[in-house]
């Protein structure tokens, strides 16, 4: 088994836009992701955002406790300045949707450095269940941390437990048609044109989405 470069946060934790259903999530034009503010949450600097330490998590069995399986949170965006501040922000937003994942009884695994081969560990793993992917991205393909291309075969491997993926990158939703085979039972949410942080943030507390929708009855 291929080991996930992830953190886990077991917390006791929870938080809509379709792609032949990607569901898009909204056209209007955004400034860039570059330009987005920091979100002020005055919560203390996580040192799980080092620019040069990562975390091993290896996945190998689900755990009772979280019976929705793992919600895998992966960020490609990369390693320049830029980059991380936007990692940061999505970080630390994410504590708006804590307690609503910890609710939905799903065990959550974060990896602030996702190259494409986390993220085809995320879609093969026996326990992931929702798989968000945040990065950078044109009309294309999106891109992984060290800025190269995710496969166009990226879902080839994708277990039939993980029913629902999240794409937070600009224009995620044109490259996934153009250029990918999205599996017909995967639920996807993306975006069609720019986006941001906050965007994302706002979509995972948002009422319309609740982190079960795609889930097969029987999971």
């Amino acid at each position: 088994m291929m080991k996930f470069l992830w953190l886990a946060l077991v917390l006791s934790f929870t938080a809509q836009a379709s792609i032949n259903d990607v569901e898009v999530i909204r056209h209007k034009k955004l400034s860039l992701r570059g330009g987005i503010e920091l979100l002020r949450h005055h919560l203390e600097e996580s040192r799980y955002l080092s620019r040069t330490q990562t975390f091993a998590f290896e996945s190998t069995q689900a755990d009772a406790n979280y019976k929705n399986g793992d919600f895998v949170i992966l960020w490609g965006v990369g390693s320049s300045t830029t980059d991380q501040t936007i990692t940061e922000t999505e970080y630390k937003g994410l504590w708006r949707v804590m307690n609503y994942l910890s609710q939905k009884d799903f065990r959550v695994i974060l990896n602030v450095r996702s190259t494409s081969t986390d993220l085809a560990d995320a879609f093969a793993s026996k326990t992931a269940s929702v798989v968000v992917f945040s990065a950078h991205g044109n009309q294309t393909a999106f891109y992984d941390f060290n800025h190269i291309p995710v496969p166009k075969d990226i879902f080839t491997k994708r277990s039939a437990n993980v029913y629902q993926f999240i794409l937070s990158a600009c224009y995620g939703s044109i490259a996934l048609k153009a250029n990918y085979v999205v599996p017909g039972d995967l639920k996807v949410y993306s975006w069609g044109d720019l986006t941001n942080s906050t965007e994302l943030l706002d979509f995972l507390v948002s009422a319309n989405w609740t982190g079960l929708e795609g889930k097969p009855a029987g999971i």
